[in-house]
């Protein structure tokens, strides 16, 4: 991968971070001004901080994966399969750019992850 191509890819990255962080800062304000106790939420408020939340978890863990991209990149490693080490194709990364396994290794991951009946 060439610099010019790293760099699209780092510009992509911190876009993506700001964009995440900016929603999870929203997000713990919502849910901080909502201050009434336990038990007192009615159906109609609950649920949708309940999904606001949960909202919140997947956006973390997208921003985390983020940020490691953005330390492969520093680490000369991006692009790169941490799995089998071979390179993560371009399409793939275009589509997730915090992707670290090609799509073979990232498959392989996803069977061996589903409970056996």
């Amino acid at each position: 991968m060439n610099q010019a191509e790293l760099e699209s890819y780092r510009n992509t990255l911190l876009d993506l971070r700001g964009r995440l962080t900016d929603g999870i800062n929203r997000l713990a304000e919502v849910v901080l001004a909502d201050e009434r106790p336990a038990g007192e939420h009615d159906q109609l408020t609950s649920e949708p901080i309940d999904k606001e939340i949960f909202l919140d978890h997947a956006e973390e863990a997208i921003r985390r994966k983020v940020i490691e991209a953005l330390r492969r990149i520093d680490a000369g490693s991006y692009g790169q399969c941490e799995e089998c080490n071979q390179e993560i194709a371009k399409e793939r990364l275009e589509a997730m750019p915090y992707a670290a396994s090609c799509i073979e290794c990232e498959r392989k991951k996803e069977r061996e992850a589903r409970p056996r009946r």
